[in-house]
C-alpha cells in the first residue's frame, strides 16, 4: 500500500443519515469522530470499555449505543461505516480486516490508517457549504491550518469578497 496515496483519493460526501456507523475506541479522538457521525444523523455504535465523559453522556441521552466492553468481530455486523480510534494499533488492524472482510467501509486513525478504505479530512462547515481538505495523510498540520483559514474567511463574508462563482 502507498504511504502517500493523494494521488489516488476520490473525493465524496456521503450520506449517512440513519445509517449504522460503529467507532472502536472511546477517547478524545473517537469522541470527535462521535460527533462529526452525529452531525450527518447517522445511527452511531461506540465500542470501547471506557469513554470520555461526553461519550458518557451521549450514551445517557440514547444519542450513540454505547458497548462497553473491548471490541468483537461481530460489532461491525450490519455497519455501513466503521472508524477504528484505539490507541492499540492492534485493535485497529483487527477492525480494518473484519470489516474488509464484510465489505465495509472503514478507517484507522493510527498508522495503519493506508490500510483502510478512506481518511476523514478536515471539515469546514458554513451555512449550506460544507469544504472539506486532504492532503492525503502527508501533511495534517497544514491541512488543520489550511482549514482554519478557509472558516476564517467563510465566517468573513466570502461572498461579498468579489471572488463570485464564473
Amino acid at each position: 500500500m502507498c504511504e502517500q496515496p493523494s494521488a489516488r483519493i476520490y473525493p465524496v460526501s456521503l450520506l449517512l443519515a440513519n445509517r449504522s456507523c460503529v467507532v472502536v475506541g472511546g477517547g478524545p479522538v473517537a469522541e470527535r469522530k462521535v460527533q462529526s457521525l452525529l452531525a450527518a444523523e447517522a445511527n452511531v455504535t461506540l465500542v470501547s470499555p471506557e469513554a470520555t465523559s461526553l461519550l458518557h453522556q451521549l450514551a445517557g441521552e440514547s444519542r450513540i449505543l454505547w458497548k462497553e466492553r473491548s471490541f468483537q468481530q461481530d460489532d461491525v455486523s450490519g455497519a455501513r461505516l466503521v472508524i477504528a480510534a484505539t490507541n492499540l494499533q492492534e485493535v485497529n488492524r483487527r477492525v480494518l480486516e473484519c470489516c474488509a472482510r464484510s465489505g465495509i467501509l472503514a478507517s484507522s486513525v493510527d498508522g495503519s490508517w493506508p490500510e483502510g478504505d478512506f481518511i476523514s479530512p478536515a471539515v469546514v462547515r458554513h451555512g449550506d457549504w460544507t469544504v472539506a481538505v486532504s492532503s492525503g495523510g502527508s501533511d495534517p498540520a497544514k491541512v488543520k491550518a489550511l482549514a482554519a483559514r478557509l472558516r476564517h474567511w467563510l465566517a468573513e463574508g466570502a461572498e461579498d469578497s468579489g471572488a463570485g462563482e464564473g
